[in-house]
C-alpha cells in the first residue's frame, strides 16, 4: 500500500513538471528588428557605473531606463 502511494506521489510530481515546463519555441530569441522582451537588471553598485547609465539609487532597472541614443547589448549563453 505504501509502495503504491509513493508511486502515486512521483507520478503527480512528473506531470506538474511537465505541465510547468516552457515550451523551447516559447524561449525563442527575438526576430530581427523586434522589441527586446522587458529584462529586470541590478542597478550598479559603482557610482561611476550608475553615472555612466543615467541611473541613480538600488534596486532593478529596465533597459529602456537607460538614456542613450544606442545601447548594445551582448548576451552570452551559458548552456
Amino acid at each position: 500500500m505504501q509502495k503504491r502511494f509513493v508511486c502515486w506521489l512521483v507520478g503527480i510530481a512528473v506531470c506538474i513538471m511537465i505541465l510547468n515546463a516552457v515550451p523551447v519555441w516559447a524561449a525563442s530569441p527575438p526576430e530581427e528588428g523586434a522589441a527586446l522582451p522587458e529584462i529586470d537588471l541590478s542597478v550598479p553598485k559603482d557610482a561611476d557605473h550608475q553615472t555612466y547609465l543615467g541611473l541613480s539609487g538600488e534596486g532593478l532597472f529596465q533597459i529602456r531606463q537607460i538614456e542613450a541614443k544606442v545601447v548594445i547589448i551582448e548576451i552570452f549563453n551559458m548552456y
